[in-house]
């Protein structure tokens, strides 16, 4: 929520906000309940933040990630009783093959708050190498 009487951005009639969501908040992940339903929470706010202070020209959207080559999913590989096998199976859903790389996620990010996303706001965009 933006802060009372506006902000810098709506006075300027611009701004782009980028959250970070998951594909685990579309299509569920199965044991991970909890991180499921936080990242559908956080997809439903990046609509609503859109819908509310699009008339501001601020934009909203939401970079909804894969498996991505970060520390919270090598924790989660290395807790499993074969972490190699762990990857592999996860790696193996996705027509890429492999895991995303924290760049690759960046570079979306950076599109969304690009003024060549300008007409894009209130969207969720899976970056799930599909």
């Amino acid at each position: 929520m933006l802060p009372p009487g506006g902000t810098d951005h709506e006075k300027q009639g611009n701004g782009a906000i980028v959250n970070i969501g998951s594909i685990g908040g579309i299509t569920a992940d199965h044991e991970l309940a909890i991180y499921n339903a936080s990242k559908a929470w956080m997809h439903g706010l990046t609509k609503a933040i859109a819908t509310d202070h699009g008339k501001h020209g601020i934009r909203c959207n939401a970079v909804c990630p894969t498996w991505t080559l970060t520390e919270m999913s090598t924790e989660f590989f290395d807790a499993e009783p074969d972490p190699a096998a762990a990857r592999q199976g996860v790696s193996r859903r996705h027509p890429l093959q492999r895991l995303a790389q924290p760049q690759e996620i960046a570079q979306a990010c950076l599109w969304l708050a690009s003024d060549q996303a300008s007409f894009i706001s209130g969207q969720l965009l899976s970056v799930d190498g599909e």
